[in-house]
């Protein structure tokens, strides 16, 4: 733990990262460590690396603070990274309810927004009664991983993003069936 408390100090993230890593090796389940990781590939600029850490530290601890704020802002902006922008917004907007005085998340939030406006406008949407989450159901991309909420291929059996191999499928809530979701985890999805 010290290596990662001076590496968080020296701002020497591929070196953190390492630390990190290793030290998970010996606690695969620790959040101190999924978030240090994550936060430490993030300033690497390893994206997926970054989203692997945080959201498996999302899926154990669903508990709203500071490190779930952080760890969502920092998701969110890796999603936005490797062009999941839907999801990184359904991230980011969680974490500005967390925390709803934070200028760096209003702006981070603001700007992937900008980036959103500008595709194409998607057939239909997948919604969350709960949290509120808006992501696009894009031909082709007809789930949605339930670790990290990144559109998937049904042919994937791995996400590309996060390495889970849970899906949603929310093309089942049409005929019913609840599918929860994978960003606040408490709500149900909805196909409209």
């Amino acid at each position: 733990m010290q290596k990662i408390r001076v590496a968080f100090a020296a701002e020497w993230h591929e070196g953190g990262l390492a630390s990190a890593e290793a030290a998970l090796e010996l606690a695969p389940e620790s959040s101190e460590l999924l978030l240090a990781a994550g936060l430490f590939a993030s300033g690497a600029r390893q994206p997926q690396r970054a989203i692997a850490h945080l959201a498996l530290l999302l899926e154990m601890d669903t508990k709203a603070g500071s490190d779930n704020a952080q760890a969502r802002y920092t998701l969110g902006s890796a999603l936005d990274d490797v062009n999941q922008v839907y999801a990184g917004i359904a991230h980011l907007e969680i974490c500005k309810r967390l925390a709803p005085e934070s200028a760096d998340v209003a702006n981070t939030l603001a700007f992937v927004q900008r980036r959103a406006s500008v595709l194409p406008e998607p057939a239909q949407w997948i919604t969350c009664d709960e949290c509120a989450a808006r992501v696009a159901l894009e031909p082709g991309l007809d789930v949605l991983c339930a670790r990290c909420g990144s559109s998937l291929a049904t042919k994937e059996r791995h996400c590309p993003h996060c390495g889970h191999d849970g899906r949603v499928f929310p093309g089942l809530a049409v005929a019913g069936v609840s599918c929860l979701c994978p960003f606040c985890r408490t709500g149900s999805l909805s196909v409209g």
